[in-house]
């Protein structure tokens, strides 16, 4: 099992452990120059440092590899290439369609204000676009 394969195993859990864990692992990997992918070393130690619990076990195991494949095809028929990847969406009526934005890579905070402005506008257009027909 190559690379990262190893790594997005521990990255079943919940949204606050899988932010946890990302960002360890990409610190361990880009700063620290470590290999992700030595299970009982390295992936092990940062899994039990942001509170995965029986990551060793789970990692011994074939548990969650057929998930990893499925979730990046999932990610590709997204519209991700790589990351990070960021999706925004903005529904202010339930009755309507939620606007969506799709921003890929590392981006300064100015691309992020634009995309909160154009979700506005666009939620905004479709207002008044709905509206009009009545």
């Amino acid at each position: 099992m190559a690379g990262p394969t190893r790594a997005c195993r521990c990255l079943q859990g919940g949204p606050a452990l899988q932010d946890a864990m990302v960002d360890r692992l990409f610190r361990a990997y880009f700063s620290e120059g470590r290999d992700i992918s030595d299970v009982d070393g390295v992936l092990a130690s940062i899994a039990a440092e942001v509170g995965l619990e029986g990551a060793t076990t789970h990692l011994s195991t074939d548990a969650g590899i057929a998930a990893v494949p499925a979730a990046i095809e999932m990610a590709r028929n997204m519209g991700v290439t790589g990351v990070p990847h960021y999706f925004f969406s903005y529904q202010p009526d339930p009755e309507r369609e939620p606007v969506r934005f799709g921003v890929p890579g590392a981006q300064d905070a100015h691309v992020f204000s634009m995309v909160f402005k154009k979700l506005l506008a666009k939620a905004e257009e479709r207002q008044r676009v709905d509206t009009s027909k009545l």
